[in-house]
């Protein structure tokens, strides 16, 4: 099967080049990496030059998660493409084999995703964050699970997975939304009948510590995607809530036994600014695009939707 890694990238630094040296030592060689390039104005383009990738350059405002990696796989040919973000180290030799080995294996996974592990230096609550949505066991999803998963059925992560060429092109590919265009992906595959495999054994190092104001106005884009222009997703696969509940949970019980029960109530706080977000973003509709810009992560996307 031959792979293409689709790399997006913006003023990458020291990580992008240590990714590159990652892709370059793996058992299955992707046969092309090509970087899409939104106005980087350090070293990442040349960079990513010596190091025999492909580069495309786009303008900074063009810049859409969905519609980027929609770009991407129209310039290459492969029979499956490996998304990965900027920041996604590669942890060992076999990433690209063990996240291609299960669409090998079976003709009804149409994307395999990867296990995020917290980055070098990561605090408790962000190692936390990676504990819960990135277990040590492979779980492999399909539509008949929305039962008993929920929302989680569509979970998965572009900052490591691999796509079925074929699967994705059933589906259509990546739409330009707001964000979380894999898991709008990942739920159109399951409801064209494919499945989802989360791949246990393909690691990455790759977390975020984000700001109180960076929570907030995260949760006001998963508004936005699930509880308004994306609502589809809620009803047929269920709704998000329960999934900050049982990170409270877990959170509790992983932060006692630590003996951190001292970040709790940060943990509450966050969880409580990102569902304010979500709850604003899921009535944007109400809001003028100006205000949404402000409370978006993604300002792009409300100043590419005016007109």
């Amino acid at each position: 099967m031959q792979v293409a890694v689709i790399i997006p990238t913006l003023n990458g630094g020291e990580t992008f080049f240590r990714v590159l040296a990652g892709l370059r030592n793996q058992s299955l060689a992707p046969q092309t990496v090509l970087v899409i390039d939104s106005g980087s104005v350090d070293d990442t383009v040349p960079g990513a030059l010596r190091a025999g990738a492909r580069v495309h350059r786009i303008k900074a405002e063009a810049f859409n998660h969905g519609a980027t990696r929609e770009l991407g796989r129209r310039l290459l040919k492969a029979d499956a493409y490996l998304f990965m973000t900027q920041d996604a180290l590669p942890a060992h030799a076999h990433l690209v084999e063990n996240l291609v080995k299960p669409l090998v294996a079976r003709p009804d996974i149409g994307l395999a995703y990867a296990r995020q592990l917290p980055r070098e230096g990561a605090s408790p609550l962000e190692a936390l964050n990676r504990r819960f949505n990135y277990p040590a066991d492979p779980q492999l999803k399909s539509r008949a699970d929305r039962g008993c998963l929920g929302v989680k059925t569509v979970f998965c992560s572009n900052t490591c997975a691999a796509y079925r060429a074929a699967a994705l092109e059933a589906v259509g590919g990546f739409a330009p939304v707001i964000m979380c265009e894999d898991q709008h992906v990942a739920a159109r595959m399951l409801e064209a009948g494919y499945s989802i495999y989360y791949a246990a054994d393909a690691l990455v190092f790759h977390s975020h510590d984000y700001s109180l104001r960076e929570e907030f106005k995260r949760g006001f884009d998963l508004g936005v995607f699930f509880g308004s222009q994306e609502r589809w997703i809620v009803d047929r696969f269920g709704a998000a809530g329960r999934e900050g509940r049982g990170l409270f949970r877990e959170g509790r019980r992983y932060l006692r036994r630590t003996g951190q029960s001292r970040l709790l109530p940060q943990l509450m706080g966050r969880l409580l600014l990102k569902w304010l977000g979500y709850q604003l973003g899921s009535r944007e509709s109400l809001l003028p695009v100006s205000l949404k810009s402000r409370l978006s992560l993604h300002q792009n996307f409300w100043r590419n939707s005016v007109g």
